[in-house]
Order: structure tokens, then C-alpha cells, then sequence
């Protein structure tokens, strides 16, 4: 069986905080069992995809909390059909 194609969208926080260093080596320990690119920068995830060599299975959206500190901001997640996923450090951070 062939690797999944994993898009993460994630900012490069492990350069700006280094004490979250360990935090980005989580993600970058995917690598072992799927081929995964990052995307750094806010946007659409339709620009996103246009600009990837490989389209991807899933998409890993890191933390949205703290006002995108940690992954971008993308928009039109909703118009696209590939799965989504989101990693959650805070679940509280935005109840209702």
C-alpha cells in the first residue's frame, strides 16, 4: 500500500517559539508513514492546492487558536472535497 498524501497547514512556530519546538517535531514524525508538504501562509485553500505537485488525501489544519498564531488562516475549506482534519490544543478555546 502506497503513503498518504498529507497537506498540513501550519506555521512555522517552532522558529518563533522554540520552547514549541517538540510540537512541530510531532508533526514532522508523520513523515514516516505518509508524504507530507506543508503551507505555511494564510490564504485560499483553492490558491493552496493549485500550488501543491501532489494533491493531497487529507488535510492537517494545526491549532486555529490564539488568533492563528500557530497555523494560518484558509479560507474555502468548504469548497473542496478532500477530507479535513484540525489538531486541537485548547478544546475550551471558543465555546458557545
Amino acid at each position: 500500500m502506497s503513503k498518504p498524501n498529507i497537506l498540513i497547514l501550519v506555521r512555522r512556530f517552532d522558529q518563533l517559539f522554540p520552547k514549541h519546538k517538540v510540537k512541530y517535531e510531532f508533526l514532522q514524525a508523520i513523515e514516516e508513514v505518509a508524504n507530507v508538504s506543508y503551507h505555511h501562509e494564510d490564504g485560499s485553500i483553492l490558491d493552496i492546492l493549485k500550488q501543491q505537485k501532489i494533491q493531497p488525501d487529507f488535510i492537517l489544519h494545526y491549532d486555529i487558536t490564539a488568533k492563528n498564531r500557530l497555523s494560518p488562516d484558509i479560507q474555502d475549506l468548504n469548497k473542496i472535497d478532500i477530507p479535513i482534519g484540525a489538531y486541537v490544543i485548547d478544546a475550551h478555546w471558543k465555546t458557545i
